[in-house]
């Protein structure tokens, strides 16, 4: 697929046919978007919410990554997780599939047996090879929970 991402970061109060175009690709990502041109609150909220499911830092302004996220639906630049690994990337994970009672214990950022088992499961569920690594189709399928 190609396809050309806009250079120009966006915040409330742009208005321009970038603006449009981040409200079309954000209506088509999360429903009802208002398509005026105008970067309002309502966009702002709507840009917030998408970084957030990325996995990006949710601070209402459209950047190069977030640009990438919207243009491939998905988490971009995520690290590859496995067992051993631990940090607050981990602790996302956990959180994440504690939602929907993957994962049942302490969310410490520790990639231990039960986050393996955990991601197996959710994996199993989605149709992606229950390999208990944590990559590029596993974080696409977190980021619709």
């Amino acid at each position: 697929m190609v396809y050309s991402i806009p250079r120009t970061s966006l915040k409330r109060g742009a208005k321009s046919n970038e603006v449009f175009k981040l409200q079309q690709l954000l209506a088509q990502r999360l429903g009802s978007v208002s398509i005026t041109g105008l970067f309002d609150y309502e966009t702002e909220i709507a840009v917030k919410t998408f970084q957030s499911r990325m996995f990006l830092t949710p601070d209402g302004i459209v950047g190069p990554l977030t640009w990438q996220a919207l243009w491939v639906n998905a988490p971009v630049e995520m690290p590859t997780l496995w067992q051993g690994c631990h940090g607050d990337t981990v602790e996302s994970v956990q959180d994440l599939l504690s939602i929907d009672l993957y994962y049942v214990g302490t969310v410490d950022g520790d990639f231990g047996p039960k986050t393996y088992a955990a991601v197996q499961r959710f994996q199993r569920d989605f149709g992606i090879p229950d390999e208990g690594i944590v990559d590029a189709r596993t974080w696409q399928a977190l980021s619709q929970i």
